[in-house]
């Protein structure tokens, strides 16, 4: 096969998508013209431009076969099943994690983001992990201030 140096078509899996974040990230994507899947507990909230498919991580294999990329912005206690029912194919990881990663308080949101941290870093995979509700207090804005931001991705 005559390479063309053109790389194939990404194909973006976004799980959590009905979530506020996910949302954002799903409208960004299709507005951008991506081949996206969207999959969520509740489909009807779902931007249908896209595939939209009523799942959860339990279902990664089906869901990923395709892919090459999946972004997740489910709950981070979902993340072991996502990561361990990745198709072959998936290329990169990014997952959307919580403030709770921050946090100096012992408690199961702050040790499951830990945990879905520790789990992309050992895959071997391509990724990325990102906080953005951390954003605001980085950057000097109120939680006031930072409900009424427009997002970057917005």
């Amino acid at each position: 096969m005559i390479s063309t140096g053109i790389p194939p078509k990404r194909r973006f899996v976004l799980f959590g998508a009905s979530s506020n974040i996910g949302g954002r990230v799903a409208k960004r994507l299709l507005d951008d013209g991506m081949n996206v899947r969207l999959v969520a507990r509740d489909p009807s909230r779902l931007d249908h431009r896209a595939e939209c498919v009523a799942g959860d991580g339990s279902q990664t294999a089906k869901f990923t076969a395709d892919a090459t990329t999946v972004i997740s912005c489910a709950y981070s206690q979902m993340t072991p099943q996502i990561m361990n029912g990745l198709s072959p194919r998936v290329e990169t990881v990014i997952l959307l994690g919580s403030a709770w990663r921050y946090s100096k308080i012992e408690s199961a949101s702050r040790d499951a983001v830990v945990d879905a941290e520790a789990l992309l870093l050992s895959s071997g995979r391509d990724g990325a992990i990102l906080h953005p509700t951390m954003y605001p207090a980085a950057v000097g804005i109120s939680s006031s201030q930072s409900s009424s931001m427009t997002s970057p991705i917005a």
